[in-house]
């Protein structure tokens, strides 16, 4: 792999599922590579995406002491941004554990906002829908694994509890 570096991060397995979907790009095929798995993944955020932009705001050296990022089973590889300031390749290669839970937040934050407007789009087209099939159907369609019932139902409650926040915080009622 041509100069890649990447950080990794342990997000829930449904978050993992749905970045890789929407930001993951396939390793390249490389001889006695760690990821020589053909369905594994790394997320490579374009350069002027917010992602980046918080990749890079928090990148530093690897401090004295630290050992570096290695995956897991668990883990999902990031690429790290080559720009000019901060190159990983010159030791810019650490990215704090309190900066990957941003990340994450972040990245869960872009799940929320997506998984709201297509509810309530598809609540608008259909207003009887069944609930139930719409968050499978949704799950799958966006790489999350459906198969024990635990995403489709962690994601029901999830958006119930934001149209909750909303009604009852803001007044506003999100159906």
């Amino acid at each position: 792999m041509d100069n890649y570096y990447f950080i990794y991060l342990e997000p829930e397995k449904y978050i993992a599922e749905y970045i890789l979907k929407h930001f993951g790009s396939p390793f390249p095929q490389v001889e006695n590579s760690l990821f020589d798995e053909p369905q594994k993944k790394y997320v490579e955020f374009s350069n002027t995406s917010p992602e980046q932009k918080i990749l890079f705001r928090f990148l530093d050296r690897l401090p004295h002491g630290e050992k570096p990022d290695l995956p897991n089973e668990n883990s999902i590889a990031v690429k790290l941004p080559m720009k000019l300031d901060k190159r990983p390749h010159d030791g810019f290669t650490y990215f704090s554990p309190s900066a990957k839970k941003h990340l994450i937040a972040h990245l869960i934050a872009i799940l929320d906002a997506h998984l709201t407007m297509d509810f309530l789009e598809a609540l608008k087209e259909s207003p009887t829908m069944n609930v139930t099939n719409f968050f499978y159907a949704w799950c799958e369609s966006n790489g999350i694994d459906t198969d024990d019932g635990k995403a489709p139902e962690t994601l029901r409650q999830k958006l119930y509890r934001i149209r909750k926040g909303w009604k009852q915080e803001k007044s506003i009622d999100l159906v």
